[in-house]
C-alpha cells in the first residue's frame, strides 16, 4: 500500500497536480475539515518538481519547465469572473515591479480564451504578468480553486502553494506581502 501511494504521488507530480488537488475536493462537513484538507493538498506539492509543462503567452512566446529552470516562478492561475482574482491584481503587478531585472518569472495562467480576455479583460484592468490564455490542459492540472498560486525555486521544485484569496482593500496588499519574503529568500539560494 505504501509503495502504491509514493507511486501515485510521483505519477501525480509527473502529470501535474490533479490528484492532490482532488483530494481537498471531497465532500465535508465543517470548515476544520476543509482547512485540513487544504493542508493536505499543500503538503502534497510543496517539495515536488514542477511537471513538464508546455504553454504559450499571449505575446507569443513559448515556454516549457526546461526554460523556467535557474529562475524563481511565480505561476497564478486565474479568471475573470473571480472577483479575489481580479481584487489581487494590485498587489500581483506590484511584485512584477520590485522584481523586474531580477530572475523571476510571472505567469498569469487561465483556461479562458483569448477573445475573451481581448473583449472583457484587458480593456479594463492591468496585469503584468505574462498571460497564458486558452490553458484548460494546464488549469485542470493545477489549479485547486482560484486564485492558485505556486512559487518555483530556481531547480523547478514547488516551494510554495496557496489558492483562494480576499476582496477589498487587503486584497491590493496581501499577495505581495506573502510572495516577496519567498521570493526574496530564493533569490539568494543558488
Amino acid at each position: 500500500l505504501v509503495l502504491f501511494v509514493c507511486i501515485s504521488v510521483v505519477l501525480s507530480a509527473q502529470k501535474g497536480f490533479r490528484g492532490c488537488i482532488d483530494s481537498i475536493n471531497t465532500r465535508t462537513d465543517t470548515a476544520v475539515d476543509v482547512m485540513y484538507l487544504m493542508e493536505k493538498w499543500k503538503d502534497c506539492v510543496i517539495g515536488k518538481p514542477l511537471p513538464d509543462i508546455n504553454f504559450k503567452t499571449v505575446a507569443g512566446k513559448k515556454v516549457s519547465a526546461k526554460d523556467l529552470k535557474g529562475k524563481v516562478v511565480v505561476l497564478n492561475f486565474w479568471f475573470i469572473e473571480c472577483h479575489p482574482c481580479i481584487a489581487e491584481l494590485p498587489a500581483l503587478n506590484k511584485l512584477v515591479n520590485e522584481y523586474k531585472n531580477k530572475e523571476v518569472l510571472f505567469y498569469g495562467i487561465t483556461y479562458q480564451p483569448l477573445t475573451t480576455l481581448k473583449r472583457d479583460f484587458f480593456p479594463k484592468y492591468k496585469f503584468d504578468f505574462q498571460i497564458v490564455a486558452d490553458a484548460t490542459n494546464i488549469t485542470d492540472e493545477f489549479a485547486a480553486g482560484y486564485p492558485t498560486t505556486y512559487i518555483v525555486d530556481k531547480n523547478g521544485i514547488i516551494k510554495a502553494a496557496w489558492n483562494g484569496g480576499i476582496e477589498g482593500e487587503q486584497a491590493e496588499t496581501q499577495m505581495f506581502l506573502k510572495a516577496k519574503p519567498i521570493i526574496d529568500e530564493l533569490l539568494l539560494k543558488n
